[in-house]
């Protein structure tokens, strides 16, 4: 009788805050009805519960026979995944965000843009931003259209940017900034002035 038990425990599984309880069953639910996966990752979102999430997702864009009750395709269950691990690395600890997005990159042609710049993102946010830049620039080098070059690059002098006033900000609140905060605001102008001078040539 699993068509009349389930959606009673189902329902009363949302309306009260036992997310521990609710993972549980959920997990058990899905070996009966794997098709309602995307309900499951709804709960674990709105639960906090992200690694799990991603974890899930993951195996959805993986399984080609999966078909969303929700009529997405897998193109946008990938951009979901993308965004989910990229704006949450430090709840994300169970994937290769990395190859992750890499493999989209290989599977994804037309969205190599947003995803570079997702892949950018997740060392900004895990506060790696040597990283960030390498990724930045090997996407420049890598985009072949004028549509992602100008997405990636719009990305990265705003990442330059943003780095430089986030700096100047905080040696403003000091009573007197040190030589080693000149040397460190003469970098970061000396980085962002080059990334625009070389706009063109990249391009």
């Amino acid at each position: 009788q699993h068509n009349r038990i389930w959606p009673l425990y189902l329902e009363f599984l949302n309306k009260y805050d036992i997310p521990e309880t609710g993972v549980r069953v959920y997990r058990r639910y899905l070996k009966l009805n794997p098709e309602d996966t995307e309900e499951y990752v709804n709960y674990l979102i709105h639960n906090n519960h992200l690694d799990e999430a991603a974890q899930q997702l993951a195996k959805i864009v993986d399984n080609e026979h999966f078909v969303s009750k929700f009529g997405k395709s897998n193109h946008q269950l990938w951009n979901e995944l993308c965004e989910l691990i990229s704006k949450n690395p430090d709840k994300i600890v169970s994937l290769n965000v990395d190859a992750i997005i890499r493999s989209g990159l290989r599977r994804y042609t037309d969205q190599l843009g947003h995803l570079w710049n997702s892949l950018a993102d997740y060392y900004v946010r895990s506060g790696l931003f040597e990283r960030a830049r390498d990724i930045y620039e090997e996407a420049i080098e890598t985009v072949t259209t004028v549509r992602d070059f100008s997405q990636i690059f719009d990305a990265y002098a705003q990442f330059e940017e943003l780095s430089l006033s986030k700096l100047m900000e905080e040696i403003g609140k000091k009573d007197k900034a040190s030589a080693e905060d000149d040397v460190e605001i003469d970098l970061r102008l000396a980085r962002f002035e080059n990334l625009m001078e070389r706009r063109l040539a990249l391009l």
